[in-house]
């Protein structure tokens, strides 16, 4: 029983955070903020907001790292400094941040439910 409800609380956890990513990638769709940013901005963005950032997220925690993704997310970030005034706009607009605060929420050390340590050395290989 006990089983049971582990794996349906990491269901409703990855679950959650998607249902972010996707609401994410629709405001996106409709951005004037997104549109007018440059191609390579846009590509780190949408990588940054995709649904496969949980596993970003969870191998950054893993590995203690940070990759371009992630960047996304931190505002002190050199991504930040060089385009801080069209990013901020556009987490205005669609709340980029959101996705990061989610997987943030849901699969911290303290709330991720289970054999955490199982799970972690297995995304590793």
């Amino acid at each position: 029983m006990i089983r049971w409800i582990e794996k349906k609380n990491w269901r409703n956890n990855v679950q959650a955070c998607w249902t972010v990513s996707e609401n994410l990638n629709k405001c996106l769709d409709k951005s004037q903020s997104f549109e007018s940013l440059n191609p390579e901005l846009k590509s780190i963005i949408r990588k940054s907001v995709d649904k496969n950032y949980i596993v970003n997220y969870i191998n950054a925690w893993i590995n203690s790292e940070e990759t371009s993704a992630l960047s996304l997310f931190n505002t002190n970030s050199s991504l930040w400094e060089n385009n801080s005034e069209s990013l901020d706009s556009l987490n205005s607009e669609c709340n980029i941040l959101s996705l990061h605060e989610c997987c943030k929420e849901k699969f911290s050390l303290d709330n991720l439910e289970g054999d955490y340590e199982n799970f972690a050395q297995s995304l590793k290989k």
